[in-house]
């Protein structure tokens, strides 16, 4: 997913840099390690103050009802995820779909 490529990659990437780069030495090595831990320290500061505000506006959690009854049907109006036939979901397709 996004955290592999981005995150992993990107740390790979920043530290290859130092490795095998043409400044490459143990001063090139510290400056990218250093690099990589402040914006780490950036992205979580400013994700946790968006994510905040975001909650004190209009909220991140949906209500009760809809996290036991399951996103896809609430939000959606469908059942995913369904690779085989199960009676039990059957049975209960008409209760768990919000009209």
């Amino acid at each position: 997913g996004a955290i592999s490529v981005h995150l992993v990659c990107g740390i790979w990437g920043t530290i290859a840099v130092s490795l095998f780069g043409s400044l490459a030495g143990i001063d090139q090595f510290l400056a990218q390690l250093i690099g990589i831990v402040c914006i780490g320290i950036m992205v979580s500061v400013s994700a946790s103050l968006i994510l905040k505000l975001i909650d004190l506006m209009i909220g991140l959690r949906v209500e009760e009802e809809h996290e036991l009854k399951g996103l896809d049907a609430t939000e959606h109006k469908d059942v995913s995820y369904m690779y085989h036939h199960d009676p039990i979901v059957e049975s209960n397709k008409e209760k768990v779909l919000v009209k």
